[in-house]
């Protein structure tokens, strides 16, 4: 059957300003598998532009080919369905690697808005972190 609507998801209201849900089981252990196998010879470090962010995890966007992949397509399915946005309007997936002493900085996934980059590619509304 269709994962993304057969698949069930415990959702726990965490926090209600900023919203902040924890969506319990949203990923099986054999999608997680899955995306860490496809994701694996597709990390590098990603550099962050205009930022004084540090980040020295490495990162694997599953995009172009990766991106045709039942398993990405389903997964990108059930986001759509829980943030309320058209698969269309969702950017890539992205997977992160963190060894041993790496991090990412604390940080907001927030545009500057008079950043004429950042109006052309839109803001981001949502953000789904998957643990």
């Amino acid at each position: 059957g269709d994962g993304a609507r057969t698949h069930v998801v415990t959702v726990e209201h965490v926090l209600y300003s900023p919203r902040i849900r924890y969506l319990h089981h949203f990923l099986t252990p054999a999608e997680c598998n899955h995306l860490i196998t496809l994701a694996w010879p597709l990390f590098e470090r990603k550099h962050l532009k205009h930022s004084r962010v540090t980040r020295t995890s490495t990162t694997a966007t599953l995009s172009g080919a990766s991106a045709l992949d039942p398993i990405v397509r389903r997964v990108r399915s059930r986001i759509a369905r829980f943030s309320g946005y058209a698969d269309s309007l969702i950017e890539p997936l992205e997977v992160e690697r963190y060894r041993q002493g790496q991090l990412y900085d604390a940080h907001h996934d927030f545009a500057d808005v008079c950043n004429l980059e950042s109006k052309v590619a839109g803001r981001r509304q949502v953000t789904f972190l998957i643990y």
